[in-house]
């Protein structure tokens, strides 16, 4: 028989159990540079003709991911994802936004655990790896600027 201490307290996501932490949050890790809003729409009544919809409830997703943070040059940190924590009746809640699900399957979203690789997506600079392969014969180098 199973004791209060051993059970764990768990939320399913996408056929996955995702462990909820010892505060009673899931923490999320976002790739962006700039937060995420997740809202939830208010239903409209049967036969309601609108332009807009409002919000009912949203939850923000910390931003920030290689974006320079700092106010000298020498207190400057740059940092690979966001970090923010929400409650289960807020995961429960944004698990039904498709833009939070799309995010997730494409890897700019991670559940519980740091990621591990950070994706790439089609704005990023190309490395210089990358250049190469596209333009071979041309001198490529990336880093400082060589003064000369």
């Amino acid at each position: 028989m199973a004791t209060e201490k051993n059970k764990k307290n768990v939320v399913a996501f996408d056929g996955k159990e995702i462990e909820v932490g010892a505060d009673g949050k899931i923490t999320l890790y976002y790739q962006g540079s700039n937060d995420l809003v997740l809202p939830k729409y208010a239903a409209m009544g049967k036969g309601t003709i609108s332009d807009s919809r409002s919000i009912d409830q949203a939850v923000i997703l910390n931003g920030g991911a290689n974006v320079a943070f700092g106010g000298g040059h020498k207190t400057q940190r740059n940092v690979k994802y966001g970090i923010t924590k929400v409650t289960t009746e807020e995961f429960e809640l944004i698990k039904a936004i498709p833009q939070f699900v799309r995010r997730v399957a494409n890897g700019f979203i991670c559940i519980g655990d740091a990621p591990d690789k950070l994706v790439v997506d089609k704005s990023a600079q190309m490395t210089e790896k990358q250049v190469k392969e596209k333009t071979p014969g041309v001198d490529v180098k990336t880093g400082a600027a060589v003064k000369g």
